[in-house]
């Protein structure tokens, strides 16, 4: 996929957009997340985090307390200079579990933690593909580092981001990845299905599902996702345009009740299942 900007001299509305050619010539629009949405979900992170770290350190005290003799015996038998490495050890603790909370749920969720889903905006790469483990190491590490400077504040971050017209901050230009705004209803699975059960799908076709690309996957699931957003010339010709091509390469032929968009559904359900079992 081609991402693509704002063209020069164009008039920037309210939601900065961001266009995205998929290999099928077929171009998606993402709303990017502003800085008032990206404050909030780290604010809801951040809480959900000290409340975390709240219960740990309140079962390592009581833990202590119930062992307080064996604790005191070890203490008393400690070499000199071991509060440092204590020391040493917490605040390795806490870098990890800051670091290693971003990157777990960005990686298990596809680009969101519980305050990016509470507040339904999303990580993704810059060709609006899902985030993978290493895009979520590299941006959360410089999240830690650079970005949440002075003190978790987020100076950094803020500051670098009101210097571009994605907002991206360090980290991000760093993964290659963007924040968008999740739309509503975006969910294929969960939106209304065109495709009745009752209807036959296209036959030989599980060997020949699994043959699609990663980019085929990730820009036939962009479609159904946004094409509630889409007007319905629009959203017909995207339909028949990704539906021709993918029917081409991949050599199904759907009955011909099928149309493009129930046809679309029933390979994206297939994609689906045939991952499931990689």
């Amino acid at each position: 996929m081609e991402p693509r900007g704002r063209q020069p001299g164009a008039a920037m509305s309210l939601d900065e957009r961001m266009a995205v050619r998929t290999p099928e010539h077929v171009e998606l629009q993402f709303v990017l997340a502003g800085a008032g949405n990206r404050f909030l979900a780290v604010l809801a992170d951040l809480i959900i985090q000290g409340l975390a770290l709240i219960g740990i350190f309140a079962l390592v005290f009581a833990a202590a307390w119930l062992a307080r003799g064996s604790l005191r015996n070890l203490v008393g038998s400690a070499p000199e200079g071991a509060g440092i490495w204590i020391v040493a050890a917490v605040i390795l603790f806490l870098f990890l579990f800051h670091w290693g909370y971003f990157v777990f749920f960005e990686t298990v969720w596809a680009g969101q933690t519980p305050g990016k889903r509470l507040v339904k905006i999303r990580v993704v790469r810059e060709d609006g593909r899902p985030i993978g483990f290493s895009e979520a190491a590299i941006r959360n590490l410089l999240r830690v580092v650079l970005d949440s400077q002075p003190g978790n504040l987020y100076a950094v971050g803020f500051i670098t981001g009101m210097l571009n017209a994605r907002f991206k901050r360090l980290g991000d230009f760093a993964a290659g990845t963007v924040v968008i705004r999740e739309r509503r209803q975006s969910v294929p699975r969960r939106g209304p299905r065109l495709r009745a059960p009752a209807q036959p799908a296209p036959a030989q076709s599980g060997p020949r599902v699994r043959q699609l690309a990663p980019e085929e996957a990730a820009a036939l699931q962009a479609f159904l996702r946004r094409r509630e957003a889409l007007d319905a010339p629009t959203r017909a010709a995207m339909a028949r345009r990704i539906a021709a091509s993918l029917r081409q390469r991949l050599e199904i032929a759907p009955p011909p009740e099928l149309s493009d968009e129930a046809f679309l559904e029933w390979l994206d359900e297939e994609t689906r299942k045939a991952q499931a079992f990689r």
